[in-house]
């Protein structure tokens, strides 16, 4: 099961840590789902409320340094079914969920490790009048290898309405 916490909160600023659960050693392909269905809990204060995502980073200690997809849903896919290392095929139940996605096509990369970023984004959402949380998935766009089940870390910079 992913972690995910609070990195810091100022003003209408939030930044979210996810750390996804991956398998190690296994092919990716292109399609395939990496960490499971991801929960950005109180990725605003209140029930009910907006912002806009706009910027996500994800940290790569493997340095694979492959690219991404980034799926964010304004409440549980429930209908969608989210199997590790298999292809992704959202629900049509779950498509008007969808906020967006964020391309990861950038990346920098030092001795071993690397980051990719997509930045001002400004992608907007509004939450269910009882939820607090959004939900997102990260999709790989070529074929990776990851060293260890924690290699990767996802953080999501939210400005709310």
């Amino acid at each position: 099961m992913s972690s995910t916490k609070l990195l810091a909160q100022s003003g209408l600023l939030s930044t979210i840590l996810v750390t996804p659960v991956i398998q190690a050693s296994p092919d990716y392909s292109t399609g395939d789902l990496v960490g499971g269905k991801l929960e950005l809990l109180n990725a605003v204060k209140f029930s009910g409320g907006g912002g806009r995502i706009q910027s996500v980073i994800i940290t790569d200690k493997a340095k694979v340094s492959v690219n991404k997809d980034v799926i964010f849903f304004t409440a549980d896919p429930e209908n969608t079914t989210f199997t590790e290392n298999g292809a992704l095929t959202v629900d049509d139940d779950d498509l008007t969920k969808i906020i967006g996605v964020a391309q990861i096509t950038t990346w920098a990369t030092v001795a071993n490790n690397g980051m990719g970023s997509a930045l001002d984004l400004a992608m907007p959402f509004v939450l269910p009048s009882d939820k607090t949380s959004l939900f997102c998935a990260i999709v790989e766009r070529g074929t990776t290898d990851y060293v260890s089940t924690a290699d990767l870390t996802l953080k999501v910079g939210i400005m709310a309405a």
